[in-house]
């Protein structure tokens, strides 16, 4: 209840903040222009080291724009993201702990590298107003999923911890939830070759309710099903006593799962697991038989 209330507590002060943030960059256009903005700039990285981050980035990317956004339109997008980063990371239920890959090592600490990276989206061939479009959509989605498809996850991630037992090693552990969702969830061929199914919304089968709860998806789907799964099968590592999930930073460096990516041609995403302290790859889409039956190993 209490980690509730922070949470709820954090989530209005950074709407405060970003409020203040706007005003702030408004009138920097007919006051000192370059000292409010450093203000503005300050004052979020005193609330949200993140959101600080996510700011340093809108000025670089508005700075390489063809026509460069208004102070405006930047707060607007930070605001737009600050709500993203809300849904994700006060539904730790649904979404887990978001895993240090997309904050420190593919998007190299980049807040919206991560949202190019899932969307596959080419930073230097995107303007502010279409990332903007693209954080709103994501959002709308993954509120949809929760609200939808949430109860269902839960069923399923409790039917796959089911098949653990206090005498299993990690790796056992490991295995077992790897076997588990390579059997439940098939791959998303018609996706993975951007096959045009009509569906409005294929950014499911790139998450957790896609392999879990469609029982379909693409390699990122995999990784992010079997992410969450592990997470959920470690306790000890990703909550508190009371069974109230840590949020990333209190996690910190004793992350036990993670995503991986390679080119094979094609982006292809996958697992890594620690265990004794050495990491391994773990690849639940290409160990799924019906993947092998297609000869994508």
């Amino acid at each position: 209840m209490k980690n509730k209330f922070n949470r709820v507590l954090k989530c209005i002060s950074v709407a405060l903040v970003l409020v203040l943030v706007f005003s702030l960059l408004v009138s920097a256009r007919t006051n000192e222009g370059e000292e409010i903005r450093q203000q503005a700039a300050q004052i979020a990285q005193n609330v949200d080291e993140s959101l600080s981050k996510a700011y340093d980035e809108l000025q670089k990317l508005n700075n390489d724009q063809a026509e460069p956004a208004s102070e405006e339109e930047l707060a607007k997008v930070l605001e737009d993201y600050a709500a993203l980063k809300e849904v994700v990371e006060s539904n730790p239920d649904y979404f887990g702990v978001m895993v240090p890959f997309f904050t420190d090592k593919d998007t190299e600490e980049s807040p919206f590298g991560a949202i190019f990276t899932l969307t596959e989206q080419d930073p230097d061939e995107t303007s502010l107003e279409e990332l903007d479009q693209i954080i709103l959509g994501l959002t709308q989605s993954l509120n949809a999923y929760v609200t939808y498809y949430g109860d269902e996850l839960l069923k399923v991630r409790d039917q796959a911890l089911s098949k653990l037992d206090d005498n299993m090693s990690d790796l056992e552990k490991l295995l077992v939830l790897h076997d588990f969702i390579v059997d439940w969830c098939k791959f998303d061929l018609a996706d993975a070759n951007y096959m045009d199914t009509g569906e409005q919304d294929t950014f499911i089968y790139s998450t957790p309710f896609g392999s879990l709860v469609k029982r379909s998806a693409v390699c990122i789907g995999y990784a992010t099903g079997y992410s969450y799964l592990v997470q959920n099968a470690f306790p000890e590592i990703y909550k508190h006593e009371d069974g109230t999930w840590k949020t990333k930073e209190e996690v910190g460096d004793d992350y036990i799962v993670d995503y991986a990516k390679a080119y094979i041609p094609t982006i292809h995403y996958f697992n890594t697991v620690k265990l004794d302290g050495q990491w391994y790859y773990v690849d639940p889409s290409f160990n799924d038989v019906a993947v092998q039956d297609r000869q994508y190993v």
